[in-house]
């Protein structure tokens, strides 16, 4: 493992600290796609050839609704850009996160979409792309309230794992969605408490039979502040146990 400095030495209370060499920078890109952009999520591989995708949101000319979601696939060599494509609805689109299926050889973005949800709620919004960008198919998926997505992973049996939270008024709840990989739901399960302050921003699968965790936080054991919280799930998303980090504050 390389070390990062050399010495670390105090000066009237602050730590300074000597690097041995400065940082590297391999490449840099600006590329200008023409409006406002942004990047959520990235991913790579390296089974064969390298590849690094990006999601994230622009509202740059030809977008349908305002922002849509943005995925780019950049040269894992020199940072140039291979392709970029934008993917949206007559609402505001988001990009929030990006998986690559590898049993399907194809990607999975999920996002918020305005496009199909209630006047003035968001929905979870669910793209399979081909390797190139090319849309398999394309989901909205929501309750009648505002449901933000923020993680997906491989299901155990096959499809996707989709989860966020949702949010009927002010409380929030974790929302979890079992999808196979041709866009079909198989089932849509909340996990709340009576604080209403459950998020989820991670999925972890645990192998067939095994579950799966997932990351976020909880006010299930306070009504003032939230705690840092590992919760299993079965390949059901029946709820079997919940771990919490955190104190009094």
């Amino acid at each position: 493992m390389k070390r990062l400095f050399t010495t670390a030495f105090s000066i009237g209370g602050l730590v300074a600290i000597s690097y041995a060499q400065a940082p590297i920078v391999s490449y840099q890109q600006s590329p200008d796609f023409g409006g406002e952009d942004f990047i959520n999520h990235g991913v790579g591989i390296t089974a064969g050839e390298t590849q690094a995708f990006f999601v994230g949101s622009s509202n740059a000319a030809g977008s349908a609704g305002g922002y849509d979601a943005m995925v780019t696939e950049i040269d894992a060599n020199d940072g140039s850009v291979l392709w970029a494509k934008q993917y949206g609805s007559a609402g505001v689109d988001f990009g929030r996160r990006i998986h690559v299926d590898v049993a399907n050889e194809s990607l999975v973005v999920v996002g918020r979409t305005d496009g199909h949800a209630p006047d003035g709620f968001h929905d979870f919004g669910v793209y399979q792309l081909s390797a190139s960008g090319d849309v398999n198919w394309s989901k909205s998926i929501g309750t009648d309230t505002t449901d933000y997505p923020w993680a997906v992973a491989d299901a155990n049996d096959g499809g996707y794992l989709i989860g966020g939270y949702t949010q009927p008024g002010d409380r929030t709840s974790m929302l979890i969605v079992k999808m196979q990989d041709n866009g079909t739901v198989d089932w849509a399960k909340t996990i709340g408490s009576m604080w209403g302050n459950e998020r989820l921003y991670d999925i972890r699968p645990l192998g067939s039979g095994e579950g799966y965790l997932l990351i976020g936080y909880t006010g299930l054991y306070g009504a003032t502040w939230n705690e840092a919280a590992v919760m299993k799930i079965s390949d059901t998303g029946d709820l079997e146990a919940t771990f919490t980090f955190g104190g009094a504050g």
